[in-house]
């Protein structure tokens, strides 16, 4: 939740320490996968989204695509 709610409060330092965790917990798979790391990118992404759930499943589609 922490890493929408800097996303949509576009706050890069929090965005940055919000993905470096996210990578962690996922074991990596960021990193792996080369997945963007750019908050304008995920903005863009998110920005007609004001649901936290829709917010959630937009950002889970974004990283299913980013593995094919």
């Amino acid at each position: 939740m922490k890493f929408i709610v800097s996303i949509k409060g576009e706050d890069e330092r929090s965005f940055k320490e919000q993905l470096k965790l996210l990578d962690r917990i996922l074991g990596g798979a960021i990193s792996f996968y080369k997945i963007d790391r750019d908050l304008t990118r995920y903005v863009t992404l998110l920005e007609n989204k004001s649901d936290l759930g829709e917010c959630a499943k937009c950002i889970e589609n974004y990283f299913e695509n980013c593995q094919q």
